[in-house]
C-alpha cells in the first residue's frame, strides 16, 4: 500500500465551489411522473387480468378481441421495467450527492455509482462489506430492480392462460307448442282381451320403438353447435308416491322355494274419486345375509295425467327431456279414454302407458331354491330388467349363500315413463302452435382466460415493493439545491481539488488503483 498523506488543502485554480443560487429547483420532476406512469403500468397489468378472467378469447374486449391479455403484459412490464431501471439510476445519482453534502470517502461514492460492480471479485466483495448504509441500500435498490425485471414479464404471462369453458347465452325462440290433452284414440282403441286393455295403433308402436332405439325427436330450436336448454308446456304425467316397504323373507323356508325377488308391474285403476290411475309396483332384493334372511324392498307409485313443464336439451336440434329437473305439474287434466270402457272406445294416454309398460318394462325373477354351490338363484321370468338392475358390483365372496341383489330402478322407471308421454305429446301434435316458454339458453365449449390471481398478485406486489424501493432513494432530495446529475463534468468539479490535493492519485492509474490509494479519502461538499 502506498504511504498515507495526510490532507494538505492547496489552493485550486478551478472557480469557486461554493454553493449558488440557481434558478433550477432540486425536485425530480420527470422522474416523480415516470414513477406514476410505473404505477399506472402495474394498475393496468391488473386491470388486463381482471378484465379477461373467464371471458372468451373471442371477445374479452370490444373492437380489438385478437389482442392477447399476454401481449399487453408483456408490453406494460417492459415499460415499467424500463421506467424504473431510469428512476433507480436517478435515485442512486441523488444519494451520490446526499452522500458526498454529508460527507464520505471517495470508495463509498465510487461503489454508489457503480451500484456495487467493483473492477474485480476483491472489489466488489469490498462493497458489500463497506460501512455506509446508504451504500448498501443504494446497492441492494439496484439488485432488486434488477431481478424484479427478469421475473415480472414471465410472471404476469403466466397468471392468464386460456382454457376450454361451457358459457350458458339466453335468447329468445319460438318454438312449436305441444298438444296438453292428447286426443282419446290417438294411442288406439280399447280391446278389454288384450293386455293392458289397449289395441294398439301403429303411431304408437313407432313411437316405442323409436324410444326403445333411442332415436331423438328432430326440432329446430336456433342453436346451430353446442347444447341448447328451455322449458315446453305439453301433456305429461303427475307422479304420486304411494308407500315404501321393506319385508324380511326367509329363502331357506320351504313356502319361500319361488319367492320374488325382483319385479315390476303396471295396472290401471280408479281412485277413490273415480279418477283414473295407473299403478306401478316395484320390488327388488336389496340385501340378504349368509343365513339368506333377506329385505324385499316394495316401491309402489301411481300416475295421472296432467299438463306439465318439461324441462328440455337440444343438441344438434335432437331434443331431450333434460333428466336434471322433475317434470313440474301445471294443471290436473284427466282423460274419459282411460276409463273403464266397451271395446272399440276410442282410449287415452294412461293405457298407452300401461301398454308400454306391459310390453317394454315389466320383469319378473324368481328364486330358483338352491345352485349347486350350496346358495340360491334366480330364473328371470319374463323380461329384461331384471338382469339390467342386478348388483352386479356385489361381491359374492363375501356372502356365497344368497350372493344375489338389486339396485332400486323406481327412479328410471319414472323416467320411461315421463320420456314416452313427452313423445306422445310431441307425436301427435299438429298446427302452428307456440310455445309457452320462448327464453332458451344455449351451452357453448368455448376458449375462455383462466387467471391465476396468485401468480398475478405475486409479480404486482414485486412490481409494487421494487418501485417504493427506488422511491425511497429519492429521501433528502430537498436538500440539494438544483437537479443534480453523475456527469463526469458535474462530478469532476465536486471532486477535483479533493483528489488533487492527493500525492498518491496520477492520471495513469486505473479505479482499481485509485481506490486503494485515494479510497479512504473523506470528502465533503460544502
Amino acid at each position: 500500500m502506498p504511504k498515507q498523506a495526510t490532507m494538505t488543502p492547496k489552493k485550486s485554480s478551478l472557480p469557486d465551489m461554493q454553493p449558488r443560487q440557481h434558478s433550477s429547483q432540486p425536485t425530480p420532476i420527470l422522474a416523480f411522473c415516470l414513477v406514476v406512469l410505473s404505477l399506472s403500468c402495474i394498475v393496468g397489468c391488473i386491470a388486463i387480468v381482471y378484465t379477461a378472467r373467464g371471458r372468451p378469447v373471442a371477445s374479452w374486449i370490444p373492437y380489438a378481441p385478437s389482442v392477447q391479455p399476454a401481449v399487453l403484459l408483456s408490453l406494460l412490464s417492459n415499460i415499467s421495467g424500463t421506467i424504473q431501471k431510469y428512476v433507480c439510476a436517478e435515485g442512486i445519482t441523488i444519494v451520490w450527492w446526499r452522500t458526498l453534502r454529508k460527507g464520505t470517502t471517495l470508495a463509498d461514492l465510487h461503489y454508489i455509482w457503480s451500484k456495487g460492480k467493483g473492477t474485480g471479485i476483491i472489489d466488489t466483495l469490498r462493497a458489500l462489506f463497506h460501512h455506509k448504509a446508504w451504500t448498501y441500500w443504494a446497492i441492494f435498490v439496484f439488485l432488486v430492480t434488477s431481478a424484479v425485471s427478469v421475473a415480472d414479464g414471465p410472471l404476469l404471462q403466466r397468471s392468464i392462460t386460456p382454457v376450454l369453458k361451457n358459457f350458458t347465452y339466453e335468447y329468445e325462440e319460438t318454438l312449436m307448442g305441444l298438444n296438453k290433452i292428447i286426443t282419446d284414440g290417438w294411442v288406439g282403441r280399447v280391446d278389454n282381451t288384450a293386455p293392458a286393455k289397449l289395441l294398439g295403433d301403429g303411431k304408437l308402436d313407432r313411437l316405442l320403438q323409436d324410444w326403445h332405439m333411442n332415436r331423438s325427436t328432430t326440432t329446430y330450436v336456433g342453436c346451430s353447435d353446442g347444447n341448447c336448454s328451455g322449458s315446453i308446456a305439453a301433456a305429461g304425467i303427475y307422479v304420486e308416491h304411494v308407500s315404501s316397504e321393506v319385508n324380511w323373507v326367509d329363502l331357506t323356508a320351504p313356502e319361500n322355494a319361488n319367492a320374488t325377488l325382483f319385479s315390476i308391474s303396471f295396472n290401471r285403476s280408479l281412485d277413490a274419486t273415480g279418477s283414473p290411475v295407473l299403478l306401478m309396483t316395484h320390488s327388488y332384493m336389496s340385501y340378504a345375509d349368509n343365513k339368506c334372511n333377506s329385505s324385499i324392498n316394495v316401491e309402489k307409485r301411481t300416475f295421472r295425467t296432467a299438463v306439465v313443464k318439461y324441462d328440455v336439451v337440444s343438441q344438434h336440434n335432437n331434443l331431450r327431456l333434460n333428466r336434471t329437473h322433475w317434470p313440474q305439474m301445471l294443471s290436473n287434466v284427466s282423460s274419459p279414454g282411460d276409463l273403464p270402457a266397451q271395446d272399440n272406445t276410442p282410449a287415452g294416454p294412461l293405457a298407452a302407458l300401461e301398454y308400454f309398460g306391459y310390453y317394454y318394462l315389466m320383469s319378473f325373477g324368481y328364486s330358483t331354491g338352491r345352485s349347486e354351490d350350496g346358495g340360491y338363484d334366480v330364473e328371470p321370468a319374463l323380461g329384461t330388467l331384471v338382469n339390467v338392475y342386478w348388483d352386479a358390483e356385489f361381491d359374492k365372496w363375501e356372502n356365497d349363500s344368497c350372493p344375489r341383489r338389486w339396485k332400486n330402478a323406481t327412479e328410471d322407471l319414472i323416467w320411461n315413463l315421463h320420456e314416452v308421454m313427452f313423445w306422445i305429446a310431441w307425436y301427435s301434435t299438429t298446427g302452428n302452435k307456440s310455445s309457452e316458454y320462448p327464453i332458451w339458453k344455449q351451452t357453448v365449449a368455448q376458449l375462455a382466460y383462466n387467471a391465476e390471481l396468485i401468480t398475478l398478485w405475486l409479480a404486482s406486489g414485486m412490481m409494487l415493493l421494487c418501485l417504493f424501493a427506488i422511491l425511497s432513494l429519492f429521501w433528502g432530495f430537498w436538500e440539494l439545491d438544483r437537479e443534480v446529475s453523475l456527469s463526469p463534468i458535474e462530478t469532476g468539479r465536486a471532486l477535483a481539488e479533493t483528489i488533487l490535493s492527493r500525492p498518491e492519485g496520477t492520471a495513469e492509474m486505473d479505479a482499481k488503483e485509485l481506490i486503494e490509494a485515494i479510497g479512504d479519502k473523506k470528502v465533503k461538499l460544502d
